[in-house]
Parts: structure tokens; sequence; C-alpha cells
């Protein structure tokens, strides 16, 4: 299929460009085909169509019935500026670079009558020009139902009519969700960049009127600074309805707005998803904000965890963080950005083995590239950021870590601040296999014990490896850390805090003991005194 729609490219792109407008046309059903080949062969000679005779092909692939599937086609036709798609006696118009809809038309049953109208749609566009952000852009946000339940049966059938609606306005129709997807893909630009800044979003409400059978339809629309610049109400949808083709077919305004307008309007939309608890589509909204604006660090808000399938969040998570190793310095330890991306990390590590093994490949040797911009810091700091859900394989974690140690030991740092690893280190000390950690433990101990004020650390990686160990039981444990707590009185000039003396989740396996040692560790700082 690569191949195939590689070829269309190469031979639409060879194409001179007679007329002002180029067009590619097809029909998705045995209709729509029969009455767009009559329309070209009228045409022939007066308006320029990019020819695709086997464009049966590409109409039974799977992804045409998926959802933006015509739009996505739209972008295969390089050497046409408008691609339009005849189906079930529908005419949808494209544009070919984004795949942006720009118009959307119910044809004639009668197959004269169609072919007429598709025929006066194309005249109509080629007569229009290329400048198609000069169209008034909108969004439709949906329907907020305020009505009671009784009324149910009414209000599906106005929302129908209300969408039937909004598709046939003369607006470009820019729907939010494919917005995102596109933002996957690529990054806005040129005459797009300020027509998608441009863009209203069209909202509609049912209200409950006077009486009990009232409705009052209100429709607004709201710029890229979330203001109301249009606003109608009545109980007659019809009025409504007529008031907003009348607003969609003026002019745009010629106030312009940036992307990061339109940034904050989707990281807006992101809150309110996530406050209503759609948090994938709250994920979706966060990355088109930040995807739009990535000089902005705030944007930067993702990894809620959910019960979502990692198979549909995924790409937005993994685009997210291509985007952000552009910008080192929001990496830094403890900033929101470090501390989300981390968040993201962690969660497709532990979900990894859901995705396609393809997908997994291409995140592993992504993050094989870019994860020293996460471990970059002081010693300390190197050594703390080697963490598990960095690396595919324990084996390769275990290699860095130990690379990483060995490097914190070579240096001449104080021991008040080596202190600061004792819990990473214990978590290393445990992930070691059980048939390595004894001597790994004997060797450090050693090496440990030759660096002043080090040794009670020694003697707490000793303590650790013995909980795992068959001969421990809680009360020789007990033993091993009053041990320890003697070593401290040796060093009463170091600020030691009880959690680099011990790993929680180690000694908590055995019941009773971290009781036992805490009760036993205050006793000591009570005589202390």
């Amino acid at each position: 299929m690569k191949k195939f729609l590689f070829s269309i490219f190469m031979t639409f792109s060879l194409i001179p460009v007679f007329g002002s407008v180029n067009f590619a046309v097809t029909g998705l059903d045995d209709s729509g085909k029969n009455a767009v080949e009559l329309v070209q062969a009228e045409l022939a000679g007066s308006i320029e169509f990019v020819e695709r005779s086997n464009i049966g092909d590409i109409r039974q692939e799977q992804y045409l019935i998926q959802q933006f599937g015509i739009a996505r086609l739209a972008r295969c036709f390089a050497g046409a500026d408008i691609f339009i798609a005849v189906q079930n006696n529908t005419l949808t118009a494209f544009e070919t670079r984004y795949g942006f809809r720009l118009a959307y038309r119910k044809l004639s049953a009668d197959f004269e009558k169609s072919t007429a109208e598709i025929k006066q749609e194309i005249l109509k566009w080629n007569n229009a020009g290329k400048d198609f952000f000069k169209k008034r852009i909108i969004s439709f946000a949906g329907i907020r139902n305020n009505l009671h339940r009784s009324l149910a049966g009414k209000a599906e059938k106005y929302s129908d009519t209300v969408k039937q609606a909004i598709n046939q306005t003369p607006a470009i129709l820019l729907e939010r969700e494919y917005l995102v997807e596109l933002l996957l893909e690529q990054e806005l630009s040129g005459a797009w960049k300020d027509a998608v800044s441009g863009s209203e979003i069209i909202h509609f409400e049912f209200n409950p009127g006077s009486d009990a059978e009232e409705i009052i339809f209100a429709v607004y629309a709201v710029d890229a600074q979330n203001k109301t610049v249009f606003k109608n109400e009545s109980t007659d949808l019809a009025s409504v309805l007529s008031t907003l083709q009348e607003h969609c077919s003026r002019p745009p305004s010629k106030k312009r707005y940036t992307l990061k307008d339109e940034a904050s309007r989707f990281a807006y939309e992101a809150r309110i998803a996530r406050d209503d608890h759609k948090l994938l589509l709250a994920e979706k909204l966060q990355f088109a904000a930040f995807a739009l604006d990535p000089d902005n660090p705030k944007l930067f808000n993702f990894g809620i965890i959910a019960n979502e399938k990692l198979i549909d969040i995924f790409p937005y998570w993994f685009a997210a963080l291509k985007k952000i190793v552009r910008y080192p310095q929001f990496l830094k330890s403890y900033e929101n950005p470090y501390y989300f991306s981390e968040r993201i990390i962690n969660h497709i590590f532990f979900n990894q083995y859901k995705l396609p093994e393809t997908l997994r490949k291409e995140y592993w040797n992504w993050l094989a590239r870019y994860r020293h911009l996460w471990q970059s810091g002081n010693n300390t700091q190197e050594f703390r950021f080697v963490k598990k859900e960095f690396y595919p394989t324990t084996t390769e974690y275990l290699q860095a870590k130990e690379a990483a140690w060995q490097t914190l030991l070579s240096k001449n740092i104080p021991p008040q601040e080596m202190y600061s690893v004792s819990d990473e280190l214990f978590q290393y000390q445990n992930a070691l296999p059980s048939h390595l950690r004894q001597t790994w433990t004997e060797k450090n101990i050693a090496a440990l014990r030759r660096r002043p004020g080090l040794e009670i650390m020694a003697k707490s990686l000793e303590c650790n490896a013995f909980l795992h160990t068959k001969a421990c039981t809680a009360d020789a444990a007990l033993k091993k850390f009053e041990e320890l707590f003697a070593l401290l009185k040796k060093y009463s000039d170091l600020k030691i805090n009880i959690d680099y003396l011990y790993d929680h989740h180690s000694v908590n396996a055995y019941i009773g003991l971290l009781e036992k040692i805490k009760l036993t560790y205050k006793k000591y700082k009570e005589n202390q005194r």
C-alpha cells in the first residue's frame, strides 16, 4: 500500500499546473463514480483534473471507513488543490494540504440533477481560487442539552437537525479532534497557521422555556481568546439556524490571533474534559495545546492515570515526549515538565506489553537516544536518575545503574551528600539477582569502609542484604540493625535520617520488624540527648 501511495505522489508531482485550481474528484460508491466520470468528461479542457484511473484500489482500503478517513485520503493527492469525494448522494470537498473540509453538500437523488450540482460545486471553487483561508473557519463543540428527560425524543430529533445544518454552513469546518490528529503528524505553517488560530468554535444549547414543552435554542460562537463574537437564541430553531448561516457566510474577522491563543483554548478545553472525567479526551486536547505552543512548559501537563487502553493514549504521549526533547531546559529535576514526562515514561514502562511490538521497538529505540536528557544532573542526581523505566530490560538497567554507582564512588563526594542516595542504592541492591547480590554487597562494603564517614552506609547495605537471605528472621535482622545504630555514635556530626538506614519495603516484609526498628532507633536518639 505504501508503494502504491508513493507512486500516486510521484505521478501527481510531475503533472504541470494549467488552471488556477487543480481538482482530484472521485466517487466512493458506484453512483458517485458514474456521476464523477460524467462531470469530468463535460468539464475536460476547462478544468484541470488530477487523473487517478485506479482510484478504486484506494476506495477499497479499510482506513476509508475509519474516522477522518476521507480527510486523510485527500492529503494523498499532492498534485491537486481540492479533493472532492462523492458518496451516498453527498459531496464533500477538502483542501489537500491538511485535509480540512471546505464544503459538504447533499445531492439530489436524481442522477442528472446530482451531476449538475457536482459540476456547479467544481466551477464555484475554480472561480474562488486557492485562498481557502479567507473563508470563515468554524469548529463545532457540540450541543449542551439542558432539557428535562421527558423531552429526550425531541432533543434527539433537533440534535440531528443542528448537526446537519453545521455540516452545510458555507464556512470551512475544522473538526477539533481532526486537528489534534493532524498535529500528531506535522506542524501548521503559513496561511493555514493563521487560519487555524482565527477559527471560531460554535456552541449550541437546548434550554427549557416558559412551560414544560417550550424549548429555547441558543447558538453562540467564541474566538481564539474565548470571546463571544456571535450569539442568537429563539424558540424557533429554523430562525436560529438561519442566523448561523448568515454569520458563517460573512468574511472572517480581520483581527488575527496566534497559535498561542489557540493553545490556551485547547488547554482550557482539556481542563473541562478532566473535570468531566473524560481523561483520554483531556490528554488529546492537552497534547494539542502543547503542540501549538511548545515554548510554554506549563502546557506540558500529561500522564493522568486513566482506565484507558495504552494503545489509544500512547500516540499523544509519545508525540509530546518527542516535542519536549527539543527543550532540554524544561527537563531539570522537580520542574513540572520533568515530573509529568517521567510519569508518562513510567506509565508506558509498566503497560508496554499492551502495545504492538513495532511500537514498542520504535519507542525504546527513541528513548535510548534521548534518555540522557532525563539523567543529567550533579553527581548524586546522575545516579538517582538512572531508573528502570528508562530501559527495556532489567539487564540494561542494572548495567547502567552499576556504571553510575562506580562513577559516584570514584569521586570525592562529601559523606553527607552520599547518604542522600541511600534509597536508590537499596533499590538497586534489591534488583540484583540473588546469586550476585551477596558478592556485590561484600565488594561495596569493603569500598565504602575505606571512605571516611561511609562506614554506616556499608553497614546498612549489609543489613539490607541480610533481609534477602534464608537465615533472616525478624529477631536476627533486629540484632543487625542494633549494630548499625551503635555505629551512629562514631559519626554524631553527620545528619543521618532513619530513612537513610534501611529499605522500607524490605523491612516491612517481616511482620513487626519495622515497628521494632523504629522503637530501637528512638531509644538510641533518646540516649544521645
